[in-house]
């Protein structure tokens, strides 16, 4: 889980969409929560989900990093997993408007699965613990 975990990152900062996808169960679902426990996203499928990501990032460059990995075997096919985050994502300029800067810290909460031979992504659950978005200068 611990590799799986970090292609994750990896796909999302290189915008490997394939990449991502072969790393989620076919029917995974997610949830983000914003800093004061708020639902901000919930997708039910991957598509979606690869989409909201895809648009979000469309022009951005982003650096993810999760460190501290808790993980619990359930069962022989069930692992639930927490691991620390955080996040910088330059979003570029629009128009007249600055370029934006976006950093973020908090947890993921997932539960993989073997699907197969592989362990993938059933569960992905973002709980934000703190959240900055600001002007470049």
């Amino acid at each position: 889980m611990r590799q799986g975990k970090a292609r994750y990152c990896r796909f999302v900062d290189t915008k490997d969409w394939a990449g991502l996808a072969a790393l989620f169960h076919p029917e995974a679902h997610f949830e983000f929560y914003d800093v004061d426990g708020a639902i901000e996203y919930r997708f039910e499928a991957l598509e979606a989900w690869l989409r909201g990501v895809a648009d979000f990032l469309a022009g951005a460059r982003s650096s993810h990093r999760v460190s501290n990995s808790e993980l619990v075997l359930r069962d022989p096919d069930t692992v639930e997993a927490i691991w620390a985050m955080s996040d910088r994502i330059a979003f570029p300029r629009v128009g007249a408007e600055p370029a934006r800067w976006l950093k973020g810290y908090g947890h993921y909460h997932e539960v993989w699965v073997r699907h197969g031979q592989s362990w993938v992504i059933r569960e992905l659950v973002l709980r934000r613990t703190l959240f900055d978005l600001e002007s470049a200068t």
